[in-house]
């Protein structure tokens, strides 16, 4: 097997050895004592002694055998040395081709680029471009735009405030999540072995059996104790969520969760429908005689040839500022205070790491002993079972720290014309590819 390849200088001190050593042989013998091995070396190779002797010292030191005075430096690649206007401008270009709904890609990007005289630059590099000015090539999703819109951004900054409040108080609340979830009978998994052909897919949720909706809640100390209900679904909707209605939620609250807190409590949930019954109701597709009425009760002022139309804008006009919620008043009557999630923020909520723990355990469990009902409820109790104290701890620590952090950055970039807080979302780069086309 060949060796590996030798520059020229190398070459150069093989010629001087072998010389040297001719040289002996014509002789008959050495031509500088045995004994004086660095000079013989020095001799041989025609360098210097002291070259052969800072050599040797350098291996008993262990230092690695590099050539002195030879590193340089990479001149910089087109994308690292570009100005700061010019990668202003590639940010810009991106941002109005998603306003006027363009497809982003690096083929696309770069022709608007040289649409716009721009920069001349390669796919290549315009790729590792992108990465240095913080973009990153991943699925497209709307939910970072939708926590953005303005009065989603004012119940993110009421729910950090008033979390981070609570959490800072000298007497803070005990901060109970609640959270509905589903299973299916015969488990739920993401991934299954599958070919090109169709016939190896699954056709919806065909296969998974009949579906259960949960509803439990928490604390960092463990699953409130008696408070889990979990009941066979009969509606045939995608969306879980079709399948709890109002009086069976308001009925776990009263029977199943408040009975079994033990201290004043701060209770966390979103704002399903369920959630939202107004204490009173508001009115917006009523008929006249009605609006009319409700106007009367409130005591204010109409004519009665008022068209409908106009007495609606009366009634927005003496609307109550904020909206008052069944549950919230059953759960102040109780000794308990209410924080709604702001839409799109279920990172905010620990419970969904504990789902996810939950429904491992189950999709690798159900089915041992057959896919009953009764199987299904032993199933799911043993993985609650399974998240213990400290995991239920580790997941509202884990919350707490994106609580905090997004709290500080909302107030650091509060000046800002412009407001970027990253959500928790899951990126999925283009496997090592610096652009998705070359």
């Amino acid at each position: 097997m060949p060796g590996p390849a030798i520059n020229g200088q190398s070459r150069q001190l093989i010629l001087n050895a072998v010389d040297y050593f001719t040289r002996e042989k014509e002789n008959d013998g050495p031509l500088v004592s045995v004994n004086e091995v660095h000079q013989r070396v020095a001799e041989a190779l025609q360098v210097s002694l002291r070259t052969v002797s800072r050599v040797c010292s350098e291996r008993q030191k262990g230092l690695p055998l590099e050539t002195p005075g030879q590193k340089r430096n990479k001149p910089k690649k087109k994308s690292e040395d570009l100005p700061d206007g010019i990668k202003t401008s590639v940010r810009n270009t991106i941002y109005d081709m998603k306003q006027n709904g363009k497809h982003v890609t690096i083929k696309t990007i770069n022709e608007e680029l040289k649409r716009k005289a721009v920069v001349q630059i390669s796919n290549a590099s315009l790729g590792r471009l992108l990465k240095t000015i913080g973009f990153i090539y991943k699925l497209e999703n709307n939910r970072r735009y939708l926590c953005e819109l303005s009065h989603v951004g004012y119940q993110r900054v009421n729910f950090l405030r008033q979390y981070y409040n609570n959490l800072t108080s000298e007497n803070p609340l005990q901060c109970v999540y609640l959270d509905e979830t589903w299973i299916y009978s015969k488990g739920s998994f993401k991934r299954t072995w599958q070919d090109n052909s169709i016939k190896s897919c699954r056709k919806g949720h065909e296969g998974t059996g009949k579906r259960f909706i949960v509803l439990h809640a928490g604390t960092k100390h463990g699953f409130v104790e008696n408070a889990s209900l979990v009941f066979s679904s009969t509606s045939k909707s995608a969306d879980y969520h079709d399948s709890m209605n109002r009086e069976m939620f308001e009925k776990w609250m009263t029977e199943k969760l408040l009975p079994n807190l033990e201290e004043p409590s701060l209770i966390i949930m979103d704002n399903a429908p369920y959630h939202s019954a107004l204490a009173e109701k508001l009115p917006t597709t009523w008929t006249k005689s009605q609006i009319q009425e409700w106007l009367q009760e409130k005591n204010i002022q109409f004519d009665n040839n008022c068209l409908r139309v106009e007495l609606l804008e009366i009634c927005k006009k003496h609307r109550p500022n904020e909206r008052r919620y069944v549950v919230d008043e059953m759960i102040n009557a109780n000794g308990h205070q209410v924080l709604r999630l702001p839409p799109y923020h279920c990172q905010y909520n620990p419970i969904e790491h504990v789902w996810g723990i939950c429904k491992n355990y189950y999709d690798h469990h159900i089915g041992e002993n057959g896919y009953s009902n009764e199987e299904v409820l032993k199933t799911w109790n043993d993985a609650l079972e399974r998240v213990t104290p400290e995991i239920w701890a580790n997941c509202v620590r884990h919350t707490d720290e994106i609580i905090l952090n997004d709290w500080k950055n909302q107030i650091r970039f509060d000046e800002q014309p412009e407001l970027h807080i990253h959500v928790g979302e899951s990126s999925d780069d283009e496997d090592g590819m610096t652009s998705d086309e070359d």
